[in-house]
């Protein structure tokens, strides 16, 4: 698919992977710490204030601003509507004291993680190093389990297994090896499945680069790849809305007491010619559309004539949506620290001199780090 258009792609990936890397030394970890100088997908700079960005000065004046509007409001309550109660007087002016404080509380955490990540308080240690720890992911199987060879009719079922434990997972990791390892066809049944059943929530790409293997190129979230390839191409999208039409119908039939029910008289199309997806055994297949669509992508369109997804293929379908930020390790927790609370997207890639070791996921970090930081301050009151 629109192959004279590679060669732009492929200098866009040749500007990413320009430094040759090294692989990684022998008894180095996949999960150490840090950033090194050189980042790739993400320049490193120092982070941004990420809860306070208005300055020390206006934390400070902040607080009898706030104080004020807020015993105001208070003030108009009680003569207005009685409240508060007499009774909770107390609990409401204590609600009203810590809200004033919150702009200090906030300066403090980026002050804190500005520092370097570490902080002794009431003989509790912050350590915001440690809430960076990369999520779990597996390596699907390439070409979901049947590489190189089309899928004909009768053999999609072999995709099941591995499309069943894909989808327990949060993140799984697509090896593009020298770009003959995965297929279109095959990755569309995967974000197919993702996509409607919501697992996995990130599909990871990593392939050789400068002759080092598994390393990271990107990550993407299932819909927006299944988005890009329907649109790249029609015969994708008659397959994929072919195989929702099948699933659907025979969604319809009750279990039958012995297995396959008789087709319904509204089956057309792969429902009425590949019955036997439908069901798995005596029980509904939950992943029919999946494997009806690889029956139907493997009679039509396998092999590919352009072959398997290169890095660059891989650019020039999912360049809008594909993300390329990573922390590279190597240097000090700081400097990691500060990559990551200087990024905004859901996910940041861990790499080690370009190999993929995991991701972090920004919403865990954060909580991770808020939770410490809320018992120190319970212990300390």
């Amino acid at each position: 698919m629109a192959s004279s258009d590679h060669g732009e792609s492929a200098a866009r990936q040749a500007d990413r992977g320009a430094a040759k890397r090294e692989p990684p030394h022998q008894g180095e970890t996949q999960a150490g710490s840090g950033v090194s100088d050189d980042l790739p997908g993400m320049d490193v700079k120092q982070a941004q204030p990420q809860f306070w960005p208005f300055g020390d000065r206006a934390a400070v004046l902040s607080v009898p601003l706030i104080l004020a509007v807020l015993f105001i409001a208070v003030i108009s309550a009680k003569a207005a509507f009685n409240w508060p109660t007499p009774g909770a007087d107390g609990l409401v002016l204590t609600g009203v004291l810590v809200l004033s404080l919150l702009p200090l509380a906030l300066n403090l955490i980026d002050r804190l993680a500005a520092r370097g990540g570490s902080f002794e308080y009431a003989g509790l240690r912050i350590d915001f190093a440690a809430a960076l720890q990369p999520g779990t992911s597996i390596t699907i199987a390439t070409n979901i389990g049947v590489p190189g060879t089309p899928i004909p009719d009768s053999g999609s079922i072999s995709i099941l297994e591995t499309l069943n434990t894909a989808v327990t997972n949060e993140i799984v990791v697509v090896d593009l090896v020298d770009g003959h390892a995965w297929w279109e066809t095959r990755l569309l049944v995967l974000a197919a499945g993702a996509s409607r059943i919501g697992r996995p929530r990130v599909v990871v790409f990593v392939g050789i680069q400068q002759e080092v293997p598994n390393c990271f190129v990107g990550w993407a979230t299932p819909d927006r790849l299944l988005n890009a390839l329907l649109k790249s191409n029609r015969g994708y999208r008659d397959s994929y809305h072919g195989a929702q039409a099948a699933a659907n119908q025979w969604a319809l039939v009750p279990p039958g007491p012995a297995g396959l029910p008789p087709a319904p008289i509204w089956a057309q199309g792969l429902g009425l010619s590949s019955p036997w997806i439908a069901y798995r055994g005596s029980e509904p297949n939950d992943l029919a559309m999946e494997q009806f669509l690889a029956a139907d992508l493997g009679a039509k369109m396998e092999p590919p004539a352009a072959g398997g997804i290169t890095i660059a293929h891989l650019d020039y379908l999912f360049r809008p949506v594909l993300h390329l930020e990573s922390i590279e390790q190597g240097g000090s927790p700081e400097r990691r620290l500060d990559a990551f609370l200087a990024s905004d997207v859901a996910y940041v890639a861990l790499t080690n001199k370009g190999v993929y070791a995991g991701l972090i996921s920004r919403v865990a970090g954060q909580n991770a780090i808020l939770s410490t930081l809320a018992r120190v301050g319970a212990t300390g009151s």
